[in-house]
């Protein structure tokens, strides 16, 4: 999308425009784990608890992204709006560099310590030769997805969401085609088990980040890094990524936390109501997608406007995307209220498990206007650089979940609701911390550090 439609055309319409090839593209990352699940599951109960255990260790990985995606999209969207398309270029530069390099260090620490951390998360028996191997194969690929995200957030902060599209979609299709093959060995390809699941994602990843690389070397686009200038590190740009970026990805890893606590107290009460827990979250996750969208196009609007110094659209722009987030989420508690046990029968059809899923369905459905709010104020925290409420809120809201956790059961017949109403009651707090600190306007006066250009890259 053009600069010009961002910092001056229909703002409803810079966000549908930007937002649903996110909104695309986050579908396609979230059925990236299904497919592979889809072919795991043919070899068995073992090869399933593998990949999944393997998976939990993966946050890290999302918080890393996190980091420096939020540094990244928040410095090249200013400097898009600014006119500066020097300083876009050499940012986004630094951002590769940077990620690439902790790419290498994640990828190293997960192969040399595969062994170790395979234990850590619990693999017992034959569980973990498959867990150990999995991890293995699949470490290699944290350099290609960190630089993927990396390049992609850079794109979204130029507007340009289509090439982001695209990009996960060629992923999709790579893994999608080779998943089956590499797995049971079709043609004159070994039978690779869970490693040729892993091997299928790291071939995808490597053929996305060369297209990226492509596209955003190409010139062509919104984003033109120009690798024709000597590579070297600017510790003033990732200074500034970092100092942006960092409590973004400490709000990832709170994320985790708040998930890990809520499962401890859910597993008190049975295996049904973890496995309810485990669907209810996942549906909640996709119907969040739309306003994940929206959030991203905020970022480039608030960072673009900022740039541009037109304050009054910035503020304009965040309450438009809040208005949005109500419509939508007001719809999907409609949904969920008329259509909740059929949707939870598509992926179970234990009935214990689906009769535990149909209230909290509908408890955390009524609160999905305050998760929706907290995404998006987030959303503007990030375009703006203020990145003092993503260290605060989310901690309130885990502490908030383990003392209401504790104490809301016994008020409940079924004690079991209680858990169900402290999960949603901590988004709410979450949501009002976030919201105090969007109404006192300081994040619309931040001053992101200077990303001053080198003599020889000005000229």
């Amino acid at each position: 999308m053009k600069r010009e439609e961002i910092v001056e055309g229909n703002i409803y319409k810079a966000i549908f425009m930007m937002g649903w090839p996110i909104a695309l593209s986050l579908l396609l990352q979230n059925s990236y784990g299904l497919v592979d699940m889809f072919w795991v599951g043919r070899l068995g109960a073992n090869a399933v608890a593998a990949v999944s255990l393997v998976g939990l260790t993966f946050f890290i990985v999302f918080a890393a992204a996190q980091l420096f995606g939020s540094g990244i999209i928040s410095i090249v969207s200013r400097a898009f709006g600014e006119k500066n398309f020097k300083k876009v270029s050499y940012s986004a530069k630094q951002g590769i560099i940077i990620t690439g390099f902790a790419g290498i260090l994640m990828s190293a620490f997960f192969f040399t310590l595969s062994k170790e951390i395979v234990s850590f998360i619990g693999a017992k028996g034959k569980v973990v030769p498959l867990a150990q191997g999995y991890l293995i194969w699949i470490a290699p690929g944290i350099i290609f997805q960190l630089l993927s995200f990396d390049i992609n957030f850079s794109m979204r902060g130029t507007g340009d969401t289509i090439r982001p599209m695209i990009i996960m979609i060629i992923a999709t299709i790579v893994n999608i085609v080779l998943d089956p093959i590499l797995i049971f060995g079709i043609g004159p390809f070994p039978k690779m088990g869970v490693k040729g699941a892993a091997l299928a994602t790291v071939i995808a990843q490597i053929v996305s980040v060369l297209y990226a690389i492509y596209v955003a070397s190409s010139q062509k686009f919104e984003l033109k890094v120009n690798w024709k200038e000597p590579i070297k590190i600017d510790f003033n740009v990732i200074k500034t990524i970092l100092a942006i970026g960092i409590p973004f990805g400490f709000q990832f890893v709170m994320m985790s936390v708040r998930a890990l606590i809520l499962m401890k107290f859910v597993s008190k009460f049975s295996m049904a109501a973890v496995a309810s827990v485990g669907i209810v979250m996942r549906i909640i996750q996709i119907s969040n997608l739309p306003i994940i969208s929206i959030g991203i196009a905020t970022t480039t609007l608030v960072g673009q406007n900022i740039g541009a110094n037109k304050r009054n659209r910035v503020l304009e722009s965040s309450v438009k995307a809040i208005f949005l987030n109500f419509i939508i989420t007001s719809a999907f508690v409609l949904f969920f209220e008329i259509f909740a046990k059929p949707i939870l029968g598509i992926f179970i059809n234990d009935k214990t498990v689906i009769s535990m899923g149909i209230p909290l369905m509908r408890i955390t459905a009524g609160f999905l206007f305050f998760q929706g709010l907290t995404i998006i104020l987030t959303s503007v925290f990030r375009g703006s650089g203020y990145s003092l409420p993503p260290l605060i809120s989310p901690v309130i809201a885990v502490i908030a979940l383990f003392f209401l956790a504790l104490s809301l059961p016994p008020l409940f017949k079924e004690k079991i609701y209680g858990i169900w109403y402290a999960m949603s009651l901590s988004m709410v707090l979450e949501s009002i911390v976030n919201f105090i600190f969007y109404f006192n306007k300081r994040w619309l006066k931040q001053k992101v550090a200077v990303v001053k250009l080198p003599v020889d890259v000005m000229i």
